[in-house]
């Protein structure tokens, strides 16, 4: 499914975009029970930033995608079709796709940042599909934007199931809350070698 334009011009006013209408209904199922089954079979390892593993900063774990995965390369498909989108929109180069799903347990969380490693300037556009069953708003886990790293918060986004959030790795600085519930997404940017 195609991003709409009122996403793409919020994307152009703001740096970021959320909707709950992109991703089809089907395809979220799908996502649904690949991650289910990669949790049930321990595949996820704890995630780092770029020096290592730091828990203070970072507490989720990741499985990373692999486009020639038979079970996962119809997920680059879509994400194909959304970075086409972006990329034509906003006549920029970022002909690679990276992706994994992270999963967030009880009590775990992901300090302010922003998704451009230090020293690189790889990733143009960074996108996250939520994929837990259900979300009530007690459960925290919301993804939090800033207006800058030492600014204030702008908009505090829910993850609720199926949602899709679209935001410019290289300016948005974000944080994922502590959540009080298993919260899990397909994330990752589309970028240029």
């Amino acid at each position: 499914m195609e991003i709409p334009q009122r996403l793409l011009d919020s994307m152009a006013e703001k740096g970021w975009a959320y909707s709950d209408e992109i991703l089809d209904p089907l395809d979220l199922q799908r996502l649904q029970q690949l991650a289910r089954h990669r949790l049930t079979t321990d595949s996820f390892r704890p995630a780092q930033v770029a020096s290592g593993r730091a828990p203070k900063i970072r507490s989720d774990s990741l499985l990373w995608l692999d486009p020639s995965h038979p079970q996962e390369s119809w997920i680059f498909n879509i994400l194909e079709a959304w970075r086409q989108n972006l990329t034509q929109f906003y006549f920029v180069s970022a002909p690679e796709i990276e992706a994994h799903m992270t999963h967030y347990s009880p009590g775990q969380f992901y300090d302010l940042h922003c998704d451009q490693p230090q020293g690189q300037e790889t990733r143009i556009f960074t996108f996250i599909v939520y994929l837990h069953d259900e979300w009530q708003s007690h459960f925290g886990g919301e993804l939090s934007i800033y207006s800058g790293p030492q600014g204030h918060e702008v908009e505090r986004i829910e993850p609720r199931p199926g949602r899709v959030v679209f935001f410019k790795s290289r300016e948005i600085w974000h944080q994922v809350r502590e959540t009080h519930f298993h919260r899990i997404s397909l994330t990752g940017w589309f970028r240029h070698p």
